[in-house]
Parts: structure tokens; sequence; C-alpha cells
């Protein structure tokens, strides 16, 4: 992916709210939901707070494989599509930088914060393709984001 998009990708994935998660049962059987997330610090990597006893938590755990899409505009025609691994969010710190950038974003989240059912997971991408049909020729790029040391 070029710099130019990768930065517009980065910006587009910041400036953004609201995606379709979805995710797979241990069986292959789909399932998506439409969701607020935030962006961490290293991007692309996206936070989702849920229900630990919603359909998306429990094939996170059988499963832990997703996929996002975002982009809902028919006058700017962006999209970006992403694949990859999808985890619940245990360790202290993780869980700060995934809260701290969360309700940065969804203020109304935190709510939620003390619900012993709240869960966040961090959504990191293997695959990302940005699309802008708007452009004259129209955009399409992919890249498979860096891999974080230590991280599958």
């Amino acid at each position: 992916m070029s710099p130019e998009i990768r930065a517009r990708l980065f910006s587009f994935l910041r400036q953004g709210r609201v995606s379709v998660l979805s995710t797979c049962t241990s069986k292959g059987e789909p399932h998506s939901s439409v969701m607020h997330y935030s962006c961490a610090a290293e991007l692309p990597v996206l936070y989702f707070s849920t229900d630990d006893r919603s359909a998306k938590a429990k094939d996170c755990r059988e499963n832990p494989r997703g996929s996002v899409a975002l982009g809902w505009s028919e006058v700017e025609w962006v999209t970006v599509q992403m694949r990859g691994g999808l985890r619940a969010l245990t360790l202290p710190a993780e869980l700060e930088a995934a809260k701290a950038a969360h309700y940065a974003v969804h203020p109304n989240a935190r709510q939620f914060d003390s619900d012993p059912h709240t869960l966040f997971l961090a959504f990191e991408p293997d695959w990302v393709r940005f699309s802008d049909l708007a452009a004259a020729p129209a955009i399409v790029e992919e890249m498979a984001p860096p891999r974080v040391e230590g991280k599958a």
C-alpha cells in the first residue's frame, strides 16, 4: 500500500465510529454485528466493547478469526475491509489502553465500565483493503500490516 493511501486509511479509521464486525462459530456459521469501534495507538488495531455473553464473544472464544467492514457514504464511496485475529483483552495494561481509546470516542460506553459482563475485544488485521471508488481512476489497494512482536 502506498504511503499516501496508508495515511488515508489510518485517517479514515480514526474518523469513523461504526463498523460491521463479522465472526464465525467453531462450525463456520457466520454472525455479523453493527458495532462501535475505536482505534489503538498502533493502527490498524481496532477495539470493540461487548457483553461477554454475546454471540460475538462466544464466537471469539471458539474461533479467533473475524472480519470488519467500514464505509457507509454513497457520496464519498470510501470503504475498508479487513480480515484478522479477534481476541478478548485480559491483561490490565491492554484493557486500560482499550478503555482509554474507546471511551475517548464513545464516552457513553463508560456506563458499562463497572458491569462485570463488559468485555473488550481487539481486532488485529492481517489483510486490509482500502477502496475509494469515487476517485478517477478508482483506488483499490491492499496491505498486510506488520505483525506486532509476540502476537499471533
